[in-house]
């Protein structure tokens, strides 16, 4: 009986090794993420994804051996440690600071203000409406910004009624002979000096302001990089994974897999356009939007190089921008040049979009 019952104790053990070097492979591959290009190894940009669930994993394998007094506790704890840099990008614990004349920047995708009624409520249009008012910002830049050409009060009228930002620089995506417009906008209270976009296979992917604020002129670039794209069918599958057939699951997996594959290859190419602008930029710059590519991934280090994550120099908790059902991720920022000066940085947890609005306080 001692036997056999030391015998399942060591099979339990080899199996629950065995896991444990599964996930400390799979965070190593996640670090790797920010430093392999997709068109090399794709996938990986999917595993550093999730890199902060495997965080979790591996700190309940940490947990798990100590309490047993195993000295295989050390085995994650290694791999934990050896990326403490990115616990810096996904969690953060920062105190706000207050100064007279401290700019306000709002960086908000509204997913076209419910226009399809995605929230599945009757307000959520007037809610944002509502938040902004409140908030007035100085400066405001939207992704999937949304109006319409023709008669009536439109989106773009309703929001110079009830924002102090009316100086504004509207890029709407390429669609022929279609009245609903979608793309980027950038509103500001401080004059216009220059506008200008960059643009991707004939779609406007990314803009930029340049603002006179007292005797310095700020650049600001507003983007929205490439979409998964996924469908209804894709969210219906994640959300009942568990109910579907072998079947299923493997046309639902390669469905998204190759969805997920495309938008990294074409994001890195967008990331590469905008990054030469940046770098030629003359001006003290703010880089702001919805870059559909986590904190862990190569186009958010890439991008981020030679600037700096408002998120980290002001924010508190883990900031996760985007959420459906049990996925959150943080894919919306806010970069910085060295000589802006962070005072507060929050993401405010409104479900109106599902894109969750960024509000940064800083000063020149």
């Amino acid at each position: 009986m001692k036997k056999g019952s030391s015998l399942m104790r060591k099979t339990i053990k080899q199996i629950v090794v065995g896991a444990n070097l599964f996930f400390v492979f799979l965070i190593t591959l996640s670090y790797l993420a920010q430093i392999i290009k997709p068109l090399h190894l794709a996938f990986l940009q999917i595993v550093g994804l999730g890199h902060l669930y495997l965080l979790i994993v591996n700190l309940g394998f940490v947990t798990f051996w100590l309490i047993k007094g195993s000295r295989w506790a050390f085995l994650s704890l290694f791999f934990i440690l050896i990326g403490f840099d990115n616990l810096q990008s996904t969690f953060q614990f920062n105190f706000a600071e207050t100064q007279e004349n401290s700019i306000k920047l709002l960086s908000y995708n509204v997913r076209a203000f419910d226009r399809y009624n995605w929230s599945n409520t009757n307000h959520a249009k007037q809610k944002m409406f509502d938040f902004i008012q409140d908030e007035q910002p100085q400066i405001i830049c939207y992704q999937e910004f949304f109006s319409r050409q023709k008669d009536g009060l439109s989106t773009f009228d309703t929001l110079l009624l009830l924002q102090k930002a009316k100086n504004h620089h509207l890029a709407y995506y390429k669609v022929p002979k279609k009245l609903n417009l979608t793309g980027v906008a950038i509103f500001s209270t401080f004059p216009i000096v220059k506008k200008g976009k960059i643009e991707y296979n004939g779609n406007i992917f990314s803009i930029f302001t340049d603002l006179k604020i007292n005797n310095d002129t700020l650049r600001v670039y507003n983007c929205h990089l490439q979409s998964v794209h996924f469908g209804e069918d894709n969210y219906n599958f994640i959300d009942s994974i568990e109910e579907a057939d072998q079947k299923k699951v493997y046309k639902g997996v390669k469905n998204i897999y190759g969805k997920l594959i495309s938008a990294y290859e074409k994001r890195l190419a967008q990331a590469q356009l905008l990054k030469e602008h940046t770098n030629s930029c003359p001006h003290q710059i703010i880089l702001t939007g919805d870059f559909n590519d986590g904190s862990n991934s190569y186009v958010y280090n890439f991008l981020k190089e030679n600037l700096f994550d408002t998120f980290e120099d002001k924010a508190k908790g883990f900031g996760f921008s985007y959420v459906r059902g049990i996925l959150k991720f943080r894919i919306d920022f806010i970069f910085r040049s060295q000589n802006i000066y962070s005072l507060n940085f929050e993401t405010r947890k409104y479900n109106y979009s599902d894109h969750y609005p960024l509000i940064y306080q800083f000063s020149l």
